[in-house]
């Protein structure tokens, strides 16, 4: 397989092409703005302006416009392990092996997950999205939410009820 660089994509298409794809995908996806795929090896996720690609090693690279995720220079070192990559239409938010989060991108869409770090620290399970926020599923059954609050970012008032159980959780779009 051709290494993954800025002027490929997991599917060896050159940036040009990988453009008329997003358009394209823009008419048949009920939001342009998400995209998940698995391309051989890789996982790839998108946001409306840039992709993140899992490498088989647990590595993440992306490309694309930085105020929509296309710059993970800031937690570079925190991508390692990495499991699966979640995207809103800004934010990326990734799970390690160990169960961590990682998120990077617009802070308002999911980008900054500093106010729930702890909550995020291991033992998550799965993420969830709206179009601007995330909500992560630990192993305790608790959920974690961060992002634009209009989105469901802010949980604080049913917290009590999400402190543990839930088995399953479902974003509008």
């Amino acid at each position: 397989p051709r290494p993954l660089t800025p002027t490929t994509c997991s599917l060896g298409v050159r940036p040009a092409a990988t453009e008329a794809m997003m358009r394209r995908r823009q008419s048949w996806l009920p939001h342009p703005t998400f995209l998940a795929a698995t391309a051989g090896e890789l996982k790839v996720a998108a946001t409306s302006g840039a992709f993140a690609a899992v490498k088989r090693d647990g590595s993440v690279v992306t490309w694309g416009d930085a105020a929509a995720g296309g710059d993970c220079s800031y937690v570079q070192r925190a991508l390692e392990d990495v499991k699966e990559v979640f995207s809103t239409r800004k934010a990326f938010a990734a799970i390690r092996g160990d169960g961590g989060v990682v998120t990077w991108g617009h802070p308002e869409w999911g980008g900054d997950s500093s106010a729930v770090y702890g909550d995020l620290m291991k033992d998550v399970k799965r993420i969830f999205l709206t179009i601007n926020s995330f909500a992560a599923l630990t192993a305790s059954g608790a959920v974690v939410t961060w992002g634009d609050a209009r989105g469901g970012g802010d949980s604080s008032a049913v917290a009590e009820r999400l402190q543990s159980d839930v088995v399953e959780v479902f974003g509008s779009q």
